[in-house]
């Protein structure tokens, strides 16, 4: 593995349980939109030579959006939240800022965050609380240098325009890539109903050796 590209990267929690619990040593370059969000992440990051991170959304068009800000920031997100987010998570929810930030497409940035070259073997771990998929679409032109996904699949949509479950596995499965596992996010503690999955996948015609985790 050359290169682990980190999504929505939030406050740098995910690399630093790939560095701490998985023993990951090699580069990883985090995505992270959020002011706040991004700041945490730099003062981890700056004690780590192999951790680049970059203030930007990743999506599947170049341009601008506006990221809503939310109570608990875990959920901040550009789309709108579905009246099943608002039942299910409450205060949690409570809008208190937007932000207009800069997006771009992974396939356009793709060469100068992994230092170029055809042969890259990336893992991508997505979670930005809805455009998974559209992450992934903007990914399409360096696509075949993706070994493995790691991508949030909604079973309940938290927010609006939300992808289905179906949909989603779908067009990965399209795109060559096959399910390892899914992993329950978050459950409707009422009827103990899944809300999300973290699922893990692999491009069986891009890994040599084992998948990553």
């Amino acid at each position: 593995m050359d290169c682990v590209i980190d999504v929505g990267g939030f406050d740098g929690r995910y690399v630093e349980r790939l560095r701490n619990e998985i023993g990951f040593k090699g580069s990883v370059v985090s995505f992270e939109p959020a002011p706040e969000s991004f700041g945490r992440m730099t003062r981890l990051l700056q004690n780590d030579p192999c951790w680049r991170g970059l203030q930007l959304a990743l999506g599947s068009y170049n341009g601008t959006a506006v990221l809503h800000r939310f109570k608990s920031p875990d959920f901040n997100s550009v789309l709108s939240t579905s009246a099943f987010g608002r039942d299910r998570f409450r205060r949690d929810l409570d809008l208190v800022g937007e932000d207009t930030v800069e997006v771009r497409r992974l396939g356009d940035v793709f060469e100068d965050v992994t230092g170029g070259g055809t042969k890259k073997r990336v893992f991508l771990k997505i979670d930005t609380q809805g455009l998974d998929m559209q992450v992934i679409e903007g990914a399409l032109p360096v696509i075949d240098q993706v070994v493995g996904i790691q991508t949030e699949i909604p079973v309940r949509q938290i927010y609006e325009e939300m992808p289905t479950f179906t949909g989603v596995v779908d067009r990965l499965a399209q795109l060559g890539f096959e399910t390892v596992g899914f992993f329950p996010v978050g459950r409707d503690s009422s009827l103990l109903r899944v809300t999300e999955f973290d699922c893990v996948l692999i491009r069986p015609d891009r890994l040599t050796t084992a998948p990553p985790t």
